[in-house]
């Protein structure tokens, strides 16, 4: 009688030392590693996804493939320059992971190519000395923005007044490849086209007027915006394009068969 007990209670700690056991590791492993982390992120994903693609012109298996992509190669490391990424949320698939590493880099690009940079440019704009990363990444009055080296661009960075223009959430906007920012009316998402390419090969240059559409599909008219390539710092590969302006300069916008607004 006494052996068969010990051979029940023996069995029950055994069983309960494998389940604690099995269950701690699943559980540590779903919300504190890179995998699990990735994975409660692209369930995120998709349910955005789902409302997003219904009313916008953007196929949605292409999409969810460049989303794909993207959850693949997603870094959840941060470093010291992360400061002003952390706030407990997760980075947005599609956005660059290390904003302060960008801005600088957009910075140091911006500055080879037209002998002044991005914080120097909005500092003469304000008139005022030392803009900060963090203020312009948070800024409500100029807009930075970039997309990356692909054949059909996507955005991989907007700041607070980049996503506001553009009226897109974080989710949105990184999915948006960058030509749907210009309308589709009078070629002038074709001729942004074109002229992007050109860029592209002289490296920057200034648009004097330029016409964008927002979300709800309401027309802005830009002036004076800044547009360079983006260079790595370390080997000198260019890995997209970059764009600058001022809020005080977009207005709105309605289209009329006389004007022939476009970009110029």
């Amino acid at each position: 009688m006494m052996h068969r007990q010990n051979l029940i209670y023996t069995s029950l700690l055994a069983f309960t030392f494998y389940f604690l056991l099995t269950e701690s590791f699943t559980i540590g492993k779903l919300f504190t590693t890179p995998l699990g982390f990735q994975s409660r992120l692209r369930e995120e994903s998709n349910v955005y996804s789902k409302r997003f693609f219904q009313n916008h012109p953007i196929k949605e298996k292409r999409c969810i493939h460049e989303w794909g992509l993207r959850f693949s190669q997603f870094d959840t490391t941060t470093t010291a320059d992360d400061q002003n990424n952390e706030n407990d949320d997760p980075i947005p698939p599609g956005r660059v992971s290390n904003i302060s590493k960008h801005m600088k880099r957009l910075d140091a690009s911006l500055k080879s190519l037209s002998g002044k940079g991005l914080f120097e440019r909005i500092n003469e704009l304000q008139q005022a000395d030392n803009i900060t990363i963090n203020e312009i990444d948070q800024s409500e009055r100029f807009n930075v923005l970039s997309h990356r080296n692909q054949t059909d661009p996507i955005y991989d960075y907007g700041n607070r007044a980049a996503l506001k223009t553009f009226g897109y959430t974080e989710i949105e906007f990184y999915a948006l490849p960058s030509r749907y920012s210009a309308p589709e009316i009078k070629g002038i998402r074709e001729e942004r086209e074109s002229l992007m390419a050109e860029f592209r090969r002289l490296g920057y240059s200034m648009l004097k007027n330029a016409v964008r559409i927002n979300k709800d599909g309401k027309m802005v008219q830009i002036e004076w915006v800044v547009i360079w390539n983006v260079y790595d710092e370390e080997t000198g590969i260019r890995t997209g394009q970059a764009a600058l302006f001022d809020n005080e300069v977009v207005k709105p916008y309605t289209p009329n068969e006389d004007d022939g607004v476009g970009l110029s």
